[in-house]
């Protein structure tokens, strides 16, 4: 992988902040049922949802950094999965380590986003039945979080996991034996695509929270006046329906509108890393480079990433003029759903697996053939294939 101003990549940055944000708003939380206040509850909430949102940009960022960190060298997007596995200087405990970390907080990340949508679009008389559930959920995904971040800090502090190789001796430096070309410019700062990823988890993460705000219309309107906590103490005193969150400072119509302007910009960086320029001549030979077969990936990952922006556009209009709940927008909002999974799915077949190969899963492991010998026999002799190490 190419130096760059942040080493190794951005996801070291953006772990920091669901870890901070969620374990001190449900300690906040927690701290309520014994002392209810209502500001700190209020804060408490407001961490738990960024820090859950955060989670998104920090699971895609973590998407590149795996990709990056598990084969030296930069990264070749025709190499297939099964051989950069083959070229990679990982040993089981590694990946052992590695596998736990991305399972226990991809895990987490659904969690935390489920308790978002179901808090943010219930209604009053909802919140009060699921939030003891809610809750126990909040505590099941930060248990996970923090099992994942001990396998991830067991891989880089215990075997040097994304470390450079080579530098680990007194008096050395971490770019004393750089892997990849130094980038130059604006490349040292920001790759497009990293940025590329890091916007599409910010989309991600504006579908959330539109998509809880307009659950939340729907149930209620969001025009009545913010009431407060009653005095009388009660069984879960935080539990009391409040709209403390952001149901009431915004319009779901804004989310969707941040949604739409974060996807233009994640397709923009992910033309950005596949163009030399936003030049037409640099336009039409990406347009026909997309059309070929060894590119399909590629071009239906295009495809859905411009279908997720104009979805996007229509419900930002669809819930501005209509504030009841219809087939249509169940539809649209299901069809955009799709659109978000497979897309995350064509990023990763893209990113690790090429831009040719099936659709429902990873290129399977190629058969070398041996070249015929005078020596030998007349008859073309397979050698065995390559197998992807047991990780």
């Amino acid at each position: 992988m190419e130096q760059s101003f942040i080493s190794p990549n951005w996801h070291v940055l953006f772990i920091h902040f669901p870890l901070a944000l969620l374990t001190l708003g449900v300690l906040i939380e927690l701290a309520n049922l014994i002392r209810p206040c209502e500001r700190c509850r209020t804060t408490g909430r407001w961490m738990v949802m960024v820090g859950g949102l955060l989670s998104v940009i920090t699971l895609t960022a973590g998407i590149y950094a795996f990709r990056g960190v598990v084969a030296p060298g930069a990264l070749d997007p025709d190499l297939k999965w099964h051989t950069v596995l083959s070229q990679s200087l990982w040993s089981d405990a590694q990946w052992s380590l590695m596998k736990d970390h991305i399972w226990y907080n991809s895990i987490a990340v659904v969690i935390f986003l489920l308790v978002i949508v179901l808090w943010l679009g219930g209604s009053d008389q909802w919140r009060k039945k699921i939030y003891v559930p809610l809750l126990i959920a909040l505590l099941v995904g930060m248990g996970l979080m923090f099992a994942g971040a001990w396998h991830g800090g067991e891989a880089v502090y215990r075997y040097g996991t994304a470390v450079n190789p080579g530098v680990l001796r007194a008096g050395q430096t971490l770019l004393s034996t750089p892997p990849g070309e130094p980038s130059t410019g604006i490349l040292w700062y920001i790759q497009p695509l990293q940025l590329h990823l890091v916007l599409a988890g910010l989309t991600v993460a504006f579908v959330i929270a539109a998509l809880g705000l307009t659950f939340r219309r729907w149930n209620e309107s969001c025009d009545l006046p913010i009431t407060s906590v009653s005095k009388t103490p009660s069984a879960f005193p935080i539990a009391e329906p409040v709209k403390d969150c952001c149901e009431c400072a915004c319009s779901p119509c804004i989310f969707w509108l941040l949604a739409l302007l974060s996807g233009i910009g994640t397709a923009l960086a992910g033309a950005w890393s596949v163009m030399d320029g936003f030049t037409v001549k640099a336009f039409k030979e990406n347009m026909e480079m997309l059309q070929q077969a060894d590119h399909h990936r590629l071009l239906l990952h295009v495809i859905a990433g411009v279908s997720i922006i104009l979805l996007a556009i229509i419900l930002a209009i669809v819930v501005h003029f209509s504030r009841k709940r219809c087939l249509l927008k169940d539809i649209l909002i299901g069809i955009l759903l799709l659109f978000v999974a497979f897309q995350l799915w064509l990023g990763i077949l893209v990113l690790y697996d090429s831009h040719t190969g099936p659709l429902t899963g990873f290129n399977a492991v190629e058969q070398v053939q041996q070249p015929t010998t005078q020596a030998t026999s007349n008859q073309p002799t397979s050698l065995p294939a390559p197998v992807a190490p047991n990780r």
